[in-house]
């Protein structure tokens, strides 16, 4: 019940409004905005919003919506965005207010403008400054470490803001939030971080102005302030306004925490919530930073907030930042570190996050595994979960299951997949047999349990078991399923979720080798120094966690870079994890190993020299090839069967919780 979390579960009253938790759905963008030429929202994108209301927080926001055509985001990083001022998308935003109200939340819409960032694609921006791309690269580009492998400003011009143009942007998100209360909506958040325009006002890396919009800390904040003024002008006394801004950039030049306590001490009283997050993504060494990572303690940013709420009087303080764990959550705001928490990627992986907590179900949360999948393929446009394959489908859980006939359902393969088949199919009431060969649950993600980085991967792990033993599936250990065995079971239905096995290359002595899985088991016992024979995401990761044992790691790898199979946000936390390890991790790319000995390995490098590295423990981590065959002698005695997961093709934990999700949904 909520009593297990009463500060969670504390209402808010601002201006009349009460937040009746504590929690706040941080923005999110629909996914549907390319099917009209008009960029309306879809219907999907309406019962997506039902669904983030029908969790249970207090706020729901309707993330990137463009004040001004002006401000339109183009390019590498783009994607299309609402025109809140668009009076052709008030239907479509009356109905994305009224699904948030249908479950007691607030409805929110963040309203933003790209300012220079529109440069991207050559295409004429506004900014604080004149610039040049073609001549003058002001601003690091992006890297190959970051969403695109091209530099985001590569040509075009940004015009320098005059005051016609400040008042044009000021007057746009004036109306455009008149506009939202016209639909419904409760509040604005209005966003100044992240690199938008008016954080390139804020930051000295991107404002050089001599007039009264640059030089000191009054002047800089001084388009925010103009903004919160003309909102609250249109708006009147009842509508909330919160200003989403960046802590810090964690940039050489770029403005402080010190700095922004200043900004927020101007806005103490205008605003009525002030939502912390953090960087720039300008820049690629500190993008990652604005969605904390494995490598990275959860609340990696929380200490922004909490300095910021030291000083001020008035307005409320929200974190947002890799919060997920209810307890902390609770303990948190029982401190009075900050008022509100702001969650995202928490909700992604369990929409009914908060719901579940007031009603005692702390241990049914699907926990989120911060790999970033969510925000890595964003220019897909359409946002996935690797733990939740119904996020993009919000009509699986707005309805209910499509009705069936009770079958009887054997699962081949207790990995995440095979686990996610039989929850979801026992859910929609069939009758589910789980056989796994071993003598353990989990398949290949049982090698988190002995990686300190991974424990949010652990307690995936645990919450599938947990969730298959609560619904009564019957769990059958140390049993391999056979062709033998299915006509004895006799089911209706067979899923094949086999896995994979360790791809062997054509190495001389590479039976001396240890497969990284066994490692991983304890089936081998490593030395002082090691080296391993591939530098996937899977060998890069083990390296890490080796140098972290005190270890002395060389990592071989037969391409130009490594980690080639990582996430386009993980990549980069893996990069700055690495760039702490010191001397202690050895990376060589552009080198093949043609031969493991008693006292090591010997390569060969791009100019074909040989390179003899010594090695008490070598390591194979050279991928995985599919049990493809064991599956389909499966196929033959069964009457219905599918094939999901590793054993069709090894990739992520996504593909394969989707692909077990599908399969009991065909059923």
């Amino acid at each position: 019940m909520k009593k297990d979390y009463p500060n969670i579960f504390k209402p808010l009253r601002i201006r009349g409004k009460t937040l009746k938790n504590r929690i706040e759905a941080a923005p999110i963008s629909v996914f549907d905005l390319d099917t009209t030429p008009e960029r309306h929202p879809s219907e999907r994108d309406m019962q997506f919003f039902r669904m983030q209301a029908m969790g249970g927080p207090a706020i729901v926001t309707l993330g990137d919506c463009i004040v001004d055509p002006t401000g339109e985001d183009s390019g590498l990083l783009g994607s299309p965005k609402i025109l809140a001022a668009n009076v052709d998308n008030l239907p479509f935003l009356t109905r994305i207010a009224d699904e948030i109200h249908r479950y007691g939340a607030l409805a929110s819409i963040e309203l933003n403008h790209a300012g220079m960032l529109r440069a991207s694609v050559g295409v004429q921006a506004w900014g604080p400054d004149h610039i040049n791309f073609d001549e003058t690269p002001t601003i690091a580009p992006l890297s190959d470490q970051s969403a695109s492998s091209e530099p985001v400003y590569r040509k075009g011009e940004v015009l320098a803001m005059t005051e016609e143009m400040i008042e044009t942007v000021v007057e746009a998100f004036g109306r455009a939030a008149e506009q939202s209360k016209v639909c419904g909506f409760d509040m604005a958040m209005i966003h100044a971080g992240h690199g938008w325009l008016i954080h390139q006002f804020l930051s000295p890396t991107t404002n050089h102005r001599t007039d009264r919009f640059g030089g000191s800390i009054e002047n800089r904040c001084r388009l925010l302030l103009m903004i919160i003024d003309r909102m609250r002008q249109y708006c009147g006394p009842d509508y909330i306004i919160e200003v989403r801004m960046s802590g810090t950039e964690y940039v050489n030049g770029g403005f402080t925490l010190e700095e922004a306590v200043e900004f927020a001490k101007l806005m103490d009283s205008k605003a009525d919530i002030i939502h912390v997050s953090a960087c720039n993504f300008y820049f690629p060494e500190t993008e990652c930073l604005m969605v904390p990572g494995v490598f990275d303690k959860e609340g990696h940013n929380l200490y922004l907030a909490e300095e910021i709420k030291k000083h001020l009087k008035h307005t409320y303080v929200a974190s947002v930042g890799a919060h997920r764990t209810p307890g902390t959550i609770e303990k948190i705001l029982a401190d009075g570190t900050v008022d509100i928490i702001s969650l995202r990627r928490a909700v992604n992986a369990d929409p009914m996050f908060v719901n579940k907590l007031k009603r005692g179900h702390t241990d049914d949360v699907r926990p989120c595994l911060r790999c970033n999948k969510c925000i890595a393929e964003y220019q897909t446009r359409i946002t996935k979960c690797a733990v939740n394959p119904t996020l993009d489908r919000p009509e699986d859980v707005v309805m209910p299951f499509l009705p069936t006939t009770p079958k009887k359902v054997l699962i081949a393969g207790g990995g995440p997949g095979g686990l996610e088949a039989a929850i979801v199919a026992k859910e929609r009431g069939h009758e589910v047999i789980l056989c796994e060969k071993t003598g353990a649950l989990g398949g290949l993600l049982r090698y988190a349990y002995t990686v300190s980085f991974k424990r949010e991967t652990v307690q995936f792990v645990e919450y599938l078991i947990r969730q298959a033993v609560r619904l009564g599936v019957d769990i059958r250990l140390n049993t391999e399923v056979t062709p033998a065995l299915i006509q004895t079971i006799d089911p209706d239905f067979t899923i094949a979720a086999v896995g994979s096995k360790p791809l062997i290359p054509r190495i001389k002595g590479v039976e001396k080798a240890c497969p990284i899985m066994d490692m991983h088991l304890g089936k081998c016992q490593v030395g002082q120094r090691v080296a391993i024979i591939g530098g996937g995401l899977a060998g890069t990761e083990a390296a890490i966690e080796m140098v972290d044992a005190g270890k002395d790691v060389t990592l071989v790898e037969m391409t130009a870079g490594i980690a080639r199979d990582a996430n386009s946000i993980h990549k980069p936390h893996m990069m700055r994890k690495i760039a702490t390890l010191g001397d202690r991790l050895t990376i060589l790319c552009d080198t093949t190993c043609g031969e493991v000995t008693d006292s090591g390995i010997v390569c060969t490098d791009r100019d074909g020299k040989t390179i003899t590295i010594e090695a008490d423990t070598v390591i194979l981590s050279a991928g995985m090839l599919p049990r493809t065959d064991v599956a389909e002698s499966l196929e033959v005695p069964s009457r219905d069967f599918r094939m999901i997961g590793d054993c069709k093709r090894p990739r992520q934990i996504g593909d394969a919780v989707r692909e077990g999700y599908d399969a009991a949904m065909e059923i």
